[in-house]
């Protein structure tokens, strides 16, 4: 507890100590939160594949089994117990990081997982960062130079953006790009010139949505009475521009890349597909077809889990970037040491 006798070095130190106490206390209420939600994504997940068609026995034997050998199968893999039992057993096993074993190669689950994790990741950073750079600035001039040509292109170039489905457009890319001109490879990502087509694909969309906000948040922001204030103090445009209006318009940009990225880890299963990249998107299309439902189930949930942190990581960017965060907290500061310069003197 801090007390009026501590010295000025001492309340920093003291501050900075809480600080890092309250980030502590609310880093763990958010993973504590995340629990009962990972709770019901399991649970939402085992309840929909137990009771959808199909035979996991029969899948992984093939046609030409008999009834008996599926039924063997069957009662070796658990798939014969009531709903309850398979669930509770599932759960318990996760317990001890144990997402089951691959019905289709009898590979452990986590250890697919996180083999195929790394180009997963790659991929939606890549796109998320090659959608960010362009979109940020493209955003902040377009709001300078509102209803010029460059403020009209960017518009219209976020609309369409947005309302191309990235399929498609990756199939379109294929055909002319790579079929067609053959200046690019229509598949894998072992390089940068196969990651050329899938971060285009991949980020048109993110783009377009990154624009859109940064350009509304700086048209709100370049209006307040703070910014006019700048320009008048003589401050160059590049620094009012940049220090004042874009750490004030910075949040709901940081918000929308945060979910992005958190949507880009999870929808790379259509552009895995698209480019036959060998991530964890393109491992469970395979495994749905396949249906394997210990894979089915752990790449949801560690996709649901990605999630949960990348929220996480987003709420605690917030006091970097927020000065109206990081102005409370030296207000707090600098009144603390007011009061003991009162009591002291």
């Amino acid at each position: 507890m801090w007390s009026p006798s501590l010295s000025p070095p001492c309340l920093h130190s003291y501050f900075h100590a809480k600080r890092g106490e309250r980030m502590f206390r609310y880093i763990s209420r958010r993973i504590i939160m995340m629990i009962p939600v990972l709770l019901g994504v399991v649970f939402v997940i085992f309840t929909i594949l137990y009771f959808s068609p199909g035979d996991p026995a029969r899948t992984i034997l093939g046609v030409t089994a008999t009834e008996q050998e599926v039924q063997m199968l069957s009662e070796e893999l658990g798939l014969n117990d009531p709903y309850g039992v398979q669930l509770f057993r599932y759960l318990k096993d996760l317990l001890r990081g144990d997402m089951g074993r691959s019905y289709k190669n009898n590979k452990s689950v986590s250890a697919e997982i996180l083999q195929r994790f790394p180009t997963t990741l790659l991929l939606a950073t890549l796109s998320i960062l090659f959608a960010a750079v362009i979109a940020i600035v493209a955003g902040i001039i377009s709001a300078i130079k509102q209803y010029s040509v460059f403020d009209n292109i960017v518009t219209g170039f976020s609309l369409l953006g947005i309302s191309i489905p990235n399929f498609w457009l990756g199939l379109m890319l294929i055909i002319l790009v790579s079929l067609h001109w053959r200046l690019l490879p229509a598949s894998g990502f072992y390089g940068p010139r196969y990651w050329i087509l899938p971060l285009i694909t991949n980020g048109v969309g993110y783009m377009a949505g990154i624009m859109r906000i940064t350009r509304s948040s700086m048209l709100e922001v370049i209006r307040q009475d703070y910014i006019r204030t700048a320009r008048a103090k003589g401050q160059r445009e590049i620094v009012v521009i940049l220090k004042h209006a874009l750490r004030n318009a910075i949040i709901p940009i940081i918000t929308l890349i945060g979910l992005q990225f958190g949507r880009a880890l999870g929808g790379a299963v259509l552009i895995e597909t698209v480019f036959a990249i060998p991530g964890l998107g393109k491992y469970l299309v395979d495994s749905i077809s396949a249906k394997d439902i210990p894979v089915i189930q752990g790449g949801v949930l560690f996709l649901a889990f990605l999630f949960g942190v990348v929220n996480l990581c987003v709420d605690i960017l917030y006091g970097f970037f927020d000065p109206r965060i990081s102005s409370q907290y030296r207000r707090k500061k600098e009144k603390a040491v007011k009061m003991h310069a009162k009591q002291a003197n």
